[in-house]
């Protein structure tokens, strides 16, 4: 149980950080068109 809990506790950082990644090349990609 623990050891499948710890794989989802990963899963879950993971899928977190890749939310944030999309966020801020989101951000970035944005960025020119609001400085233009």
């Amino acid at each position: 149980f623990a050891a499948g809990w710890g794989l989802m506790v990963v899963d879950e950082a993971r899928h977190q950080q890749e939310v944030r990644y999309k966020i801020i090349t989101g951000m970035v990609r944005d960025f020119p068109n609001q400085v233009g």
